[in-house]
């Protein structure tokens, strides 16, 4: 990808693309964890330039928060520093609701 004039080439990791920030991408890394306000925990990482050849250094926070209305909350924030990057976080966890059941997710139910 080209920013502000700058051709960044990515490792590809996925055939000829570059999946998931690649091989060492944040989903690879140990996130720092403290307990957060209420009844949350907040995950931190500290991505340096270059990591993954990807610019600038990015300090990326998400926070995991239960709410007395028995939702989960996932907010997520970065900064950046020294150079402008590209950066779209997001989550894919896939949470088994029937418990210890043979039933694939499949044929979960959600109301």
């Amino acid at each position: 990808f080209t920013l502000e004039g700058q051709t960044v080439a990515l490792p590809k990791n996925n055939g000829e693309h570059h999946l998931h920030g690649g091989d060492q991408g944040f989903h690879k890394q140990v996130w720092e964890s403290e307990v957060g306000e209420g009844a949350s925990v907040v995950f931190t990482l500290h991505s340096k330039d270059g990591d993954m050849s990807y610019p600038g250094s990015v300090t990326a926070r998400v926070t995991y928060t239960w709410t007395d209305d028995n939702c989960l909350n996932m907010d997520y924030e970065a900064v950046v520093q020294g150079k402008p990057t590209i950066l779209g976080l997001t989550n894919h966890t896939y949470f088994n609701l029937n418990g210890p059941s043979p039933k694939h997710v499949k044929e979960h139910l959600m109301v």
